[in-house]
């Protein structure tokens, strides 16, 4: 439940809260330094009416582009969270950024690009470290992603997005498709409802599924 979560995963995942509500592909990214404290957050913001450029409105590519080196700090020390599993463009950003410390809050089937630290020669020579995916984040991401998804296929969006959500996790599609069925998460973001109830809902569903 929520407050099981590290601050950490909390700050990425209200980023990716964020998004949703303002209607962008829910992805959130944070930058900490080497004692946990926050350096940078941001979301995607892909929707948002002041973006130059949607299609490089990354949450991890905007963060990216926010650390300040400036003042001697040392970026190999940081690390980089982000709900999702980053996409090629973001993945060479953090590479080329060195960054050596990545948390990833879900799998990404679709366009994540995870496995070029392992098939890229040079991806592979910068050892990025990438911790293991939590399952409770991971669950939590995927119905986020899962709900964007079903309202982009009721305009008449392709479905292939989400047939790879599925592959990873079908029960969080499967509680996606019960949310959005009754619009819960339209109305939890009209109500301006915190980062924590929509977790905390999300994972009391997963629980149920499990019983």
């Amino acid at each position: 439940m929520w407050k099981d979560l590290t601050f950490q995963w909390q700050t990425v995942l209200e980023e990716a809260w964020t998004a949703f509500t303002n209607g962008s592909i829910p992805v959130g990214a944070a930058v900490f330094d080497k004692n946990g404290d926050l350096l940078v957050k941001d979301h995607n913001r892909r929707s948002e009416p002041q973006t130059l450029n949607p299609r490089t409105a990354h949450a991890e590519l905007n963060v990216l582009q926010h650390i300040d080196c400036r003042g001697g700090l040392n970026i190999r020390e940081i690390q980089l969270y982000t709900s999702m599993e980053p996409c090629p463009m973001c993945m060479g950003a953090i590479v080329m950024s060195n960054i050596k410390s990545l948390n990833c809050g879900s799998h990404d089937r679709w366009c994540g690009a995870l496995h070029l630290l392992d098939t890229d020669p040079y991806m592979r020579s910068q050892h990025i470290s990438v911790s293991e995916i939590p399952e409770e984040t991971e669950f939590f991401q995927l119905v986020l992603s899962s709900y964007h998804e079903l309202k982009h296929i009721r305009k008449g969006g392709s479905p292939s997005v989400l047939d790879c959500f599925r592959i990873s996790s079908a029960p969080a599609v499967e509680a996606a498709e019960t949310l959005c069925k009754n619009r819960v998460l339209d109305q939890y973001a009209q109500m301006n409802k915190p980062c924590s109830e929509v977790y905390d809902l999300i994972i009391q569903i997963k629980e149920e599924q499990n019983v």
